[in-house]
């Protein structure tokens, strides 16, 4: 376990410490599943020292408001694929569901603040992402997930992700909270991913789940590269993180 002390509903701005993750609250609704796949493998495959180490550098930063709730501004994806890594029977490290715990730091500590008050001063912060795995909203805060583990899978997320790693556009600390989901809504205006997106006879649960891990290698990588060629075009000018063609 983390030598580090719990995070408490009164732990002043700057406080390093544990949270468990299923206390975490998304400001989010959706994720990106070949991401969040993609890191499961890597964390079940760590034991307690290797996922203890990696934890420690990737702090997550939580605002602490309506009434002792601790409230996820940035990785999700991290905190998704470590709850579902933690219920691997074959992960190495130890913990359970029920304890893996995450080391988070507390931006804000707006615990005084409740309802409307809370979720506008979030929204100004751009500290809330509104929108769930289709790209509709905003929604209503009440519809945002009360656990990691209820994230939908957002396909153009992924392909945000995708893109990021061939180096389509940067992320850095000062773009780097929802830039991806930018990225995402512009793909999503320009590419159409699985056919089955239009079907009007397809659940929700069935668009979800196009992947494009699970695309032959040939449909995936043609994908990829005509998203790097959007992402470097005129038209994605603007977007956190644009290179260009430079």
């Amino acid at each position: 376990m983390i030598d580090l002390p719990a995070l408490k509903a009164s732990s002043p701005v700057g406080t390093v410490g544990t949270l468990l993750v299923k206390a975490l609250k998304p400001t989010q609704m959706a994720v990106g599943k070949d991401e969040t796949d993609d890191k499961e493998k890597k964390y079940a495959g760590m034991n307690d020292q290797a996922l203890n180490n990696y934890l420690l550098t990737h702090t997550v930063p939580v605002v602490i408001g309506n009434k002792g709730q601790f409230y996820l501004i940035d990785h999700h994806h991290l905190s998704y694929a470590l709850w579902n890594a933690a219920g691997d029977p074959k992960r190495k490290f130890k913990a359970k569901q029920s304890e893996v715990a995450v080391v988070a730091q507390v931006v804000s500590n707006w615990n005084n603040i409740t309802d409307y008050a809370f979720w506008k001063s979030l929204y100004d912060a751009n500290w809330l992402y509104p929108f769930d795995n289709l790209g509709g909203g905003p929604m209503k805060p009440k519809q945002l997930p009360s656990h990691v583990k209820k994230l939908k899978n957002d396909p153009y997320r992924s392909l945000a992700w995708y893109v990021r790693n061939r180096y389509g556009y940067t992320k850095s600390a000062g773009n780097a909270i929802f830039a991806e989901f930018k990225w995402a809504e512009f793909f999503r205006n320009l590419v159409l991913l699985d056919n089955k997106i239009l079907d009007d006879d397809k659940s929700d649960a069935t668009t979800a789940n196009v992947m494009i891990s699970k695309m032959t290698a040939e449909k995936r990588e043609e994908l990829i590269a005509y998203s790097l060629y959007l992402a470097k075009s005129a038209q994605a000018a603007g977007l956190p993180g644009y290179l260009g063609n430079g």
